[in-house]
């Protein structure tokens, strides 16, 4: 019985050492891809914020620019009538323009957003890695900090 209990021990072992061996278990380098994780994640956040912000301004029948162009044509048709209202279309026009200086800038800033969805798709693949070899490892180990004491092939320390 004590040899089965030890095959048995070993065959779980070598399974979890093959498991972890491609992953270096470095608590560093895990703080480090779980940062580069929180920026993609920010990066998806902002980007679809200002994606928003810029559909809300630009496109669609409530949008700002389509209400100032629909305000703009009937100020002409005001200003026709009664010119005591050029200085309401002077502000109209500022009005217009910096609302496509909004445009203009959320656009630079959306562009300036550095996003590469394979470098997203590795950072979150390394991140799951980490999370389930961590899983993996008994907790007693995790708090010596050892991973496999009997394993002299897989050195990491963690």
């Amino acid at each position: 019985m004590t040899r089965e209990r030890a095959n048995a021990n070993s065959t779980c072992l070598a399974t979890r050492s093959k498991e972890l061996s491609p992953l270096e278990l470095n608590p560093a380098r895990y703080e480090e891809y779980l940062s580069q994780q929180a920026r993609i994640n920010n990066t998806q956040e902002l980007s679809g914020c200002v994606g928003e912000m810029i559909n809300l301004l630009q496109e669609g029948d409530i949008s700002v620019t389509a209400g100032l162009m629909k305000v703009s044509a009937l100020m002409k048709k005001l200003n026709r009538i009664d010119e005591s209202t050029a200085s309401l279309s002077q502000e109209l026009g500022a009005a217009q323009e910096a609302a496509d200086s909004v445009l203009n800038k959320l656009q630079e800033y959306i562009n300036s957003l550095e996003f590469d969805p394979e470098r997203a798709a590795k950072i979150n693949e390394l991140c799951d890695s980490y999370a389930d070899a961590l899983r993996k490892i008994r907790p007693e180990n995790r708090r010596r900090g050892v991973i496999f004491p009997e394993s002299p092939g897989n050195a990491s320390i963690f």
